[in-house]
């Protein structure tokens, strides 16, 4: 785990009242919640999404600029800030990962910020990347000094050869112009982004979690996005290409229902298990009596299916030891009754619902508004929080932040900067 680096940009003061706005562009819903330089959250607020396609890609600038412009005008009159810095989510579908390792021999007495230039170059050159992809996380994991391991910051170290992985992370580059074109419309800064699965396991997962090894699900809408986490830092990312519009797919072509009943069928607390539902008992839907126990099975194949492909991914990527020790569900779909037993049944390991465990966590610590913005019991928001968390470990000071009290999120410091400004 590397948890600080000389190439760290530190961010200059802004004006008082000035704030960053964290924007989560979800298939079904759009959320926004703003955060200041203090590190607190401000305000949080949402709307069903419009504009944009399953897989996460803008297909409409203007409807869903215009819904951006409101949410953002909303959450400043609510946490009485002025956004002046963005970050948004970018789905796992627009979404390139992979870890390399470079090397480099030390010239100099000690190391300098060239040799480990040098040595981040061949990282990235280890695995091709196809034309059009766009940088958008660079994740030092682990640094090696001749063959010494634990090394948060080699420069200034005496040494001959160096070491070091990174967890890169691109995205279409066609995705990256629109997203502009779209803050540009909505007369926002221009964005920076954050991949939505790397957000959603910040919110979901603690700092030893991540340490000991564990692997975060987030059950979306249109997939389901994995990260593998092991030694602190992320080693893996990817999705199965099913997700809770499957679930609502599913019952209408069963039991021939419009999209509207069939999740209307779903909030009324139909089980993801059908062992949990009694044979027998109906939920009226309009002047229709569904069978809840038949609906439950349906629920069940389809979330057997889902867990299913995702240990097999994680087999495939030889990651599925860090599975092993735990795994954490996020998303809208994980507050459906009985899914963290199924998938502790499939998946064969611990299973959690984030947000939902009894242990402290505030994220919205300092908790100066926590009855406005609350994650609490909220895993479909854990995206939201991780990209708080994301904010206050590159953009604010978070070291005089988390000498308050210990951080309880995994600790990711993003290089990606660092590389364009060497550009």
């Amino acid at each position: 785990m590397v948890s600080s680096f000389t190439w760290f940009k530190e961010q200059s003061p802004r004006p008082s009242g000035h704030c960053t706005a964290v924007v989560d562009l979800g298939a079904c819903e759009t959320r926004v919640s703003l955060i200041d330089d203090e590190g607190c959250a401000l305000a949080y607020v949402f709307e069903p999404s419009c504009g944009l396609a399953d897989d996460g890609a803008v297909v409409e600038i203007d409807r869903c600029g215009d819904l951006l412009t409101g949410l953002i005008a909303r959450a400043e009159a609510l946490g009485a800030h002025q956004v002046d810095r963005l970050v948004i989510t970018v789905s796992d579908k627009q979404l390139f990962s992979f870890s390399g390792v470079g090397f480099a021999g030390i010239s100099a007495p000690t190391v300098q910020v060239s040799d480990l230039s040098r040595a981040a170059e061949n990282a990235v050159f280890s695995q091709d990347v196809a034309v059009g992809q766009r940088l958008i996380h660079a994740l030092p994991t682990e640094f090696i000094l001749d063959g010494q391991h634990g090394i948060e910051d080699p420069v200034g170290l005496s040494g001959y050869r160096l070491s070091v992985r990174f967890f890169w992370v691109f995205c279409q580059s066609e995705h990256v112009e629109n997203l502009n074109r779209l803050c540009e419309r909505a007369g926002l800064p221009e964005p920076e982004l954050i991949a939505a699965p790397l957000a959603a396991a910040m919110g979901g997962l603690t700092r030893d979690e991540a340490m000991l090894g564990s692997v975060v699900i987030d059950l979306g809408h249109s997939c389901s996005s994995l990260t593998a986490w092991s030694d602190g830092a992320p080693v893996l990312m990817g999705h199965v290409a099913a997700g809770g519009r499957h679930l609502g797919a599913d019952l209408r072509h069963v039991f021939k229902l419009s999209a509207e009943q069939s999740q209307q069928l779903i909030l009324s607390g139909i089980a993801g298990v059908s062992e949990m539902e009694t044979a027998g008992d109906s939920a009226n839907i309009g002047r229709r009596h569904i069978d809840r126990h038949k609906s439950a099975r349906v629920l069940q194949a389809r979330f057997e299916d889902i867990f299913q492909r995702a240990r097999n991914l994680l087999t495939t990527k030889a990651w599925w030891r860090v599975a092993e020790n735990g795994v954490v569900l996020t998303g809208g779909a994980a507050q459906i009754p009985g899914v963290e037993r199924l998938a502790e049944i499939v998946l064969q390991c611990p299973v959690r619902i984030a947000s939902m465990e009894s242990i402290e966590r505030d994220w919205t610590w300092p908790p100066v508004n926590a009855e406005v913005v609350s994650f609490r019991e909220c895993p479909e928001r854990m995206v939201v929080a991780g990209g708080l968390e994301f904010v206050r470990m590159n953009h604010l000071n978070y070291r005089n932040i988390a000498a308050q009290r210990p951080w309880p999120a995994p600790d990711v410091r993003d290089l990606h900067e660092a590389f364009l400004r060497m550009d």
